[in-house]
């Protein structure tokens, strides 16, 4: 599995169920001008700055919104502003895919575990294992092979097998779409490390399942969620589940999972989540990204050291570097792969969208071909990422003919 992998916020809605269109009042703090308090109806440049308000790019105008701002009369007092906010994920999440069938308990858990399973940028998995994935969800082989087909059936992947007895070759639909704009098609996206997922399959209680994953896409849709606590009240949750759900089934699921590792729950008269911050998407992104960062630079390193050792005749290509690097070139010398600490970062970044391994191969691939050829690479980051497709669409055809 992977360390990390994005997840389509669609995909997830779909799966757990679209809530029903509502309306959220929030209310916010803001300090403003008490005129009143300030003396700005006995004031000359107030006065001037109404009478120049049409005018807005005017000297007088702008000289006595200047003065206004620096007086040292100003009274400022808080004011409690209520904003209404009304929400229609049916808009906002399916307006151009339509949608899919909700899942029970083992396909949706299936589906999660489906895309930790190192999806290619078009959601390509080759020679995936069914009793890998038997011993990850603990059921059986006939649970997975039953799940498959209804996570076929209801459009989210399209699956074959392969001449390999017990493997399959599995496309995750409209994967792609994730990374794109809103304006394309895309809803959006989260990083799901495989510490959350390995957390959510223990969840053996489909409604807290549906519930969490609900509250995880909430707290990416917010900024600053680390330690934000979300109180909801059953009303709230209901509109997450399917009609026939009633408050006490939403009691009964979550006061079994109180022990979770993910949130921490107070179920009283209405239910508090409080995210673990391990498990925050904003955090998971960042380490993502750290990691990403450690291990280019450790290949990077790793590959100068070997070519030292070629160079210096202690050890042979074919023993300790990749074959790309030997199987049709033969250079008299290798020379040091020099990459800047900010195209690494940018390289890091990209992780969010390409598997660490294609970027790696990418950067093998741009080495034997530009580097030792000492072609001129303007955009290292834009290269990878237009180098990545090509090098996935021979090894799919590759794949495909093995």
């Amino acid at each position: 599995m992977e360390q990390y992998a994005p997840i389509g916020k669609l995909v997830i809605k779909n799966a757990i169920g679209l809530q029903r269109r509502r309306k959220e009042i929030e209310y916010r703090t803001v300090s403003k001008l008490d005129e009143k308090a300030s003396g700005c109806f006995e004031c000359s440049t107030y006065s001037l700055l109404q009478v120049y308000k049409t005018q807005p790019d005017s000297e007088p105008y702008l000289s006595a919104r200047y003065t206004c701002a620096n007086c040292k009369h100003c009274v400022y007092k808080d004011t409690v502003e209520e904003s209404i906010k009304y929400i229609n994920e049916g808009n906002r999440y399916a307006v151009k895919t339509g949608y899919s069938e909700t899942l029970k308990t083992n396909a949706l858990k299936l589906l999660l575990v489906i895309h930790m399973m190192h999806p290619n940028r078009y959601g390509h998995i080759f020679d995936l294992n069914i009793t890998e994935l038997k011993e990850l969800l603990g059921c059986d082989r006939k649970t997975v092979i039953s799940n498959l087909e209804h996570l076929k059936n209801y459009d989210y992947i399209t699956y074959v097998k392969t001449n390999q007895r017990g493997y399959i070759n599995v496309i995750i639909k409209g994967y792609d779409s994730y990374f794109k704009p809103a304006k394309q098609g895309g809803r959006g996206y989260m990083i799901f490390s495989i510490e959350l997922v390995k957390a959510l399959l223990t969840i053996r209680d489909l409604t807290t399942l549906r519930l969490f994953l609900h509250q995880l896409i909430d707290a990416d849709n917010y900024a600053n969620t680390e330690h934000k606590v979300f109180k909801k009240s059953y009303h709230e949750l209901l509109d997450c589940l399917p009609g026939y759900y009633k408050p006490n089934h939403v009691r009964k699921g979550l006061s079994s999972n109180i022990d979770n590792p993910i949130f921490q729950l107070k179920v009283s008269e209405a239910v508090t989540f409080k995210l673990n911050p391990n498990y925050n998407a904003k955090k998971v992104k960042e380490q993502l990204i750290q990691d990403s960062r450690n291990r280019i630079s450790d290949y990077v390193k790793q590959l100068n050291d070997n070519f030292e050792l070629i160079n210096e005749a202690k050890a042979r290509p074919e023993d300790i570097l990749p074959e790309i690097f030997y199987k049709e070139i033969h250079p008299s010398e290798y020379e040091n792969y020099f990459i800047s600490r900010t195209y690494i970062e940018e390289l890091a970044k990209m992780s969010w969208q390409f598997s660490l391994h294609d970027i790696l191969d990418a950067l093998n691939y741009i080495y034997v071909n530009f580097v030792l050829s000492h072609t001129g690479i303007e955009n290292l980051p834009g290269l990878v990422r237009s180098i990545i497709p090509e090098i996935r669409e021979a090894h799919t055809f590759s794949q495909l003919a093995a």
